[in-house]
């Protein structure tokens, strides 16, 4: 819908936490879940399950494409 193409474009250029879920259509790319309940693609060797902070770089119709932020050293 009109108010869901809009939420997510509203959404680009944030940061946000995805759940990964399964295997993306790409070689390497992972599908999760952003908080607000979206589908977010992004390549990754995140596994299924694991949280990944993520910067928001485009919005489609029905999914968001995201960048994995870099892990801070421990």
């Amino acid at each position: 819908t009109r108010d869901q193409a809009a939420f997510n474009a509203a959404t680009v250029g944030k940061g946000c936490t995805v759940l990964i879920e399964r295997k993306g259509k790409l070689p390497g790319q992972m599908l999760g879940k952003s908080p607000w309940l979206q589908s977010v693609h992004l390549m990754t060797d995140a596994q299924i399950g694991d949280l990944v902070e993520v910067g928001i770089v485009q919005a489609g119709p029905n999914s968001l494409a995201g960048v994995a932020k870099a892990k801070a050293a421990a």
